[in-house]
């Protein structure tokens, strides 16, 4: 739920504060200060996937089964939760999680500790993820991911430099058009590479 006061110094000099603590989550989280307190209201935070990930992981310690829906449809608290409080892959929240690149290479290299198919296709667009994807979960060259990794100077770079090791076609029109980017690449593999225009490397 929106919290309306978050954009103010001193929110609880405006009228109606106290009584929005009974209605939004994040007011009621600031406002109950100690577990018992917290605990008493537990029917707020099983609306929110952020209050409720922290009630099970700072409050009670434990898996909470009435946060789990809102959790489940969230990709940070969904990993989250099943890194840190499930400790074990959390099926419920996969969906979230396997839609969001970021999330998913979490996911797949701290829970399921291996390659997560439901989550490549996430991945595969984004060039950051598809990068850090084949390093540290497939660590090897990992093609479904290139074609985003080709639109990105640095993790173009990147990859050709610690997965692929050697020059890498592919990437050099990209890295090219970055003076940074080409100058490590031209000195790391003793390239010459050729500045090509953002048409060249939109192809």
């Amino acid at each position: 739920m929106l919290n309306p006061y978050q954009f103010h110094n001193q929110p609880q000099q405006l009228m109606g504060y106290a009584e929005s603590a009974k209605k939004i989550p994040s007011i009621a989280w600031q406002l109950a200060k100690s577990p018992a307190q917290k605990r008493e209201l537990e029917h707020l935070w099983a609306k929110d996937p952020e209050l409720a990930y922290r009630y099970a992981r700072q409050i009670i310690k434990k898996p909470w089964p009435p946060g789990e829906a809102a959790i489940a449809g969230n990709p940070e608290y969904a990993y989250r939760y099943a890194r840190q409080i499930i400790k074990k892959p959390w099926p419920p929240g996969e969906a979230a999680i396997a839609g969001n690149p970021e999330w998913a290479y979490y996911y797949a290299r701290d829970v399921i500790k291996k390659p997560w198919p439901p989550g490549e296709a996430a991945i595969a667009g984004n060039p950051e993820w598809a990068y850090y994807y084949a390093r540290d979960v497939i660590k090897k060259p990992w093609p479904p991911g290139e074609a985003a990794i080709t639109k990105d100077p640095e993790y173009a770079y990147r990859y050709a430099r610690q997965i692929i090791k050697k020059p890498w076609p592919p990437g050099e029109a990209v890295i090219a058009s970055d003076a940074y980017f080409a100058k490590l690449y031209q000195k790391e593999f003793k390239v010459k590479l050729r500045a090509k225009s953002e048409q060249d490397i939109n192809q």
